[in-house]
């Protein structure tokens, strides 16, 4: 035999054992739970790749320049979005959505969605930033849907 051949019978072998072991139905929900967590990862991802190209776009700035370490202005405003929408549209904790920018601090997405509760839509600065929130948060809300009802039907 092949060495994948053999690769395969032992782990049918090992299948075996652990269904006779603890059963078809245990195995069975461990397999699903395996698949859900691999559609459930494809999905967060598309929609983190699809919010920082929005975010990116609608701030003017280049998608390569959101995850340096050292950034100013504008560029630190779309970062702030960027966590400011993850965390709404995805069940991330606060130092994974930090991990997606290389951040191995979760500090700025806390003080980020913390800060977000506070603006003020009679100060200008507030004000220009939450249209820019609201556009960008609409279209990944549609973006999610869109994705949901797609694999849904594969």
């Amino acid at each position: 035999m092949k060495k994948i051949e053999t690769e395969v019978v032992s782990l049918v072998h090992q299948l075996a054992r652990t269904i006779k072991k603890v059963g078809v139905r245990k195995v069975a929900e461990v397999l699903n739970k395996i698949n859900e967590e691999k559609e459930a990862s494809f999905f967060n991802k598309s929609v983190i790749d699809y919010t920082i190209n929005e975010v990116c776009s609608e701030f003017s700035v280049p998608k390569t320049y959101i995850k340096r370490k050292n950034i100013r202005g504008n560029i630190i405003e779309a970062r702030r979005m960027c966590f400011i929408i993850l965390k709404k549209h995805l069940d991330l904790r606060h130092n994974e959505i930090a991990g997606v920018f290389g951040l191995s601090n979760h500090t700025l997405v806390s003080v980020a969605i913390k800060d977000f509760k506070k603006l003020d839509a009679q100060i200008k600065r507030d004000r220009e930033f939450l249209h820019k929130y609201m556009v960008v948060d609409a279209k990944v809300k549609g973006y999610k849907e869109k994705l949901y009802l797609t694999q849904k039907h594969d």
